[in-house]
């Protein structure tokens, strides 16, 4: 019995059941809410603006900065540029977050913009109740 034959079928027939179609299943679907990300990434240039005008209002009345990425007396222009990169970082990170399939990223990336507004909206109004939040009569 020759197998030659029979192998060169078999050899050259199976490049043609691989042309076969199968269906793909579905990919899923991206879980992106736009109205909850804009609205967080505008609260937090809001919080972020507050922040950076009343800190400018203290460093010009002769107050210090004690974030050491701006220094002690950073210039308007250095402190600008630094809330737009830390801002640009952040609305990015939360961005992949709210895209993210996984219900829990989006919630961690919602509970970590609002934490960091809140706490620009606090640093701000701190700045401009400075006698209260310092109390050493500095003003």
């Amino acid at each position: 019995m020759n197998l030659r034959p029979l192998a060169i079928a078999v050899l050259f027939a199976s490049p043609c059941f691989a042309q076969e179609t199968k269906t793909l299943p579905q990919a899923p679907k991206l879980h992106f809410n736009r109205r909850v990300f804009f609205i967080g990434v505008s609260a937090l240039a809001a919080a972020r603006t507050f922040d950076a005008i009343e800190t400018r209002r203290v460093l010009d009345r002769g107050g210090y900065e004690n974030n050491p990425f701006f220094g002690c007396h950073p210039s308007s222009a250095k402190q600008g540029l630094i809330t737009a990169a830390f801002f640009a970082g952040e609305s990015f990170l939360f961005y992949k977050s709210e895209r993210s399939n996984k219900r829990y990223l989006r919630w961690a990336g919602r509970i970590n913009l609002s934490f960091t507004t809140e706490e620009h909206l606090r640093y701000a109004a701190c700045g401009a109740e400075m006698r209260k939040c310092l109390g050493n009569g500095l003003f």
